[in-house]
């Protein structure tokens, strides 16, 4: 928690954006940490420093730092709206086309 003025000046707290995020989160018994949040194809996805970003990028970001270029963050879970950093892993194109189609062979090409 922070503490700023708001445009009045008076004084006021403000939660950390991580606390934000986090508290849209609700830890399933499946063991999936779900994004209760908004979702664009299916992902979680949340507004952060003026544009929208897939929250399951946000989460690896803010509990294991940045992301290469060209890499994605992919769920070992098949959960889209999936936050938890167990569930997620650092990958290629390749990597995630290859899963897809072991995961899901008649539904490949969505």
């Amino acid at each position: 928690m922070t503490i700023g003025r708001d445009p009045r000046g008076n004084i006021k707290r403000y939660k950390s954006f991580s606390d934000r995020f986090w508290d849209k989160v609700d830890k399933q018994s499946n063991g999936c940490w779900e994004w209760l949040g908004g979702t664009n194809k299916g992902y979680g996805a949340v507004s952060h420093e003026g544009s929208m970003k897939l929250a399951h990028r946000v989460a690896w970001r803010l509990l294991n730092g940045g992301i290469p270029s060209g890499v994605l963050v992919l769920h070992k879970c098949d959960n889209r709206r999936c936050v938890n950093p167990e569930h997620l892993y650092l990958g290629s194109y390749s990597d995630n086309n290859l899963d897809r189609a072991v995961r899901n062979p008649s539904n490949q090409w969505r």
